[in-house]
């Protein structure tokens, strides 16, 4: 691997690794912003002044990343060494020079580069991971501090979905729940950010589950910028969902009570306490748009002497056939959904 200048300086067979492209441009962008570090030049000054060496970094379609190092007399030695990180080559250090240096100078500093680049590249992956657990945290803390006060199961399933759309980089996200063994969707929020593109073929999902008991399911679908969801977004995705079930959860039970008390046991439509308050909404609507307001009372005629010739059993069929009708007819629910 020894030259003399001004012969063309001999190419390194290099095998290229298994590392995809996207990541071969951040190790090479992670390189980059190395050498420009006032302590790395510094060191590498001093390595070319001491040694009487020139050194270039290069990319292996050639692009000149670093360059350090007086202009040398003829002739000279040129040394490749491949520069890799995580046993992957991502540069070509060339050291130059007259002396006998030239070889342990390059590999001292292949080395040290490589040294350097693993720690660099540790401690971007732990302040990664640390950023990423601090957004992961903070997203769940304000989506559980939102589902706290909310007791309407759709209201809740929306705020679940739009929370998810940008942290995850999803094109859709949608939740279901079950409703007598059956899927419903019941929320499902689109990301607006359309500059990207959009692979649609990702998909990810998890349970929502109570009591090891599922209540449903949350589904992303479409990644933007990339191929698939990351180990991260589907960590997140299971937070979100453990987050999420027990508030709807309570929310679905909320709604039974309050459905309960607003309803006649016998009938299935709405008791006299719902009717009052139906009243109060109704009359203060007509009197805001002043609108006329018109209540229409329905009696049945010989009641009583039906239950005493009949039976109260009877009477009481009746009562939720007569309730049935009333349902079939009115524009206007007349019982809890």
């Amino acid at each position: 691997m020894l030259a003399q200048h001004p012969t063309s300086v001999p190419q390194l067979e290099v095998v290229a690794g298994t590392v995809s492209p996207e990541h071969e441009q951040q190790h090479i962008a992670l390189l980059s912003r190395l050498v420009q570090r006032e302590r790395v030049c510094m060191f590498i000054e001093h390595l070319c002044r001491t040694s009487r060496v020139s050194v270039r970094l290069r990319t292996q379609d050639g692009r000149v990343l670093f360059a350090q190092g007086a202009p040398l007399p003829e002739p000279t030695q040129t040394m490749l060494m491949p520069l890799t990180l995580m046993q992957q080559p991502i540069a070509l250090v060339e050291v130059a020079g007259t002396s006998e240096q030239v070889l342990p100078v390059a590999q001292m500093l292949m080395h040290w580069l490589e040294d350097v680049l693993v720690l660099e590249h540790e401690i971007g992956s732990l302040t990664h991971a640390v950023v990423h657990s601090y957004e992961e945290l903070h997203l769940l803390y304000e989506l559980g501090g939102a589902l706290g006060g909310v007791l309407d199961v759709e209201h809740a399933c929306h705020l679940i979905v739009q929370s998810l759309t940008k942290p995850l980089a999803a094109a859709q996200v949608m939740l279901s729940l079950l409703r007598h063994g059956v899927e419903h969707v019941v929320a499902q929020a689109t990301n607006a950010e359309v500059d990207r593109p959009i692979h649609a073929q990702a998909r990810a999902v998890a349970t929502l589950q109570v009591n090891s008991e599922p209540i449903g399911t949350l589904a992303v679908q479409g990644k933007l910028g990339a191929t698939e969801f990351t180990s991260d977004d589907l960590k997140l995705l299971d937070g979100v969902a453990a987050l999420a079930a027990p508030a709807i959860r309570n929310a679905q039970l909320y709604e039974v009570a309050r459905s309960q008390a607003d309803t006649d046991a016998l009938t299935g439509v709405y008791n006299h306490r719902r009717l009052q308050e139906r009243i109060d909404e109704e009359l203060e609507r007509a009197q805001r748009y002043q609108h006329p307001l018109t209540v229409l009372m329905v009696d049945l005629d010989n009641f009583k002497l039906f239950n005493d010739v009949y039976g109260h059993l009877v009477g009481d069929r009746v009562l939720q056939t007569v309730a049935q009708c009333l349902c079939a007819v009115s524009y206007t629910p007349l019982r809890a959904h």
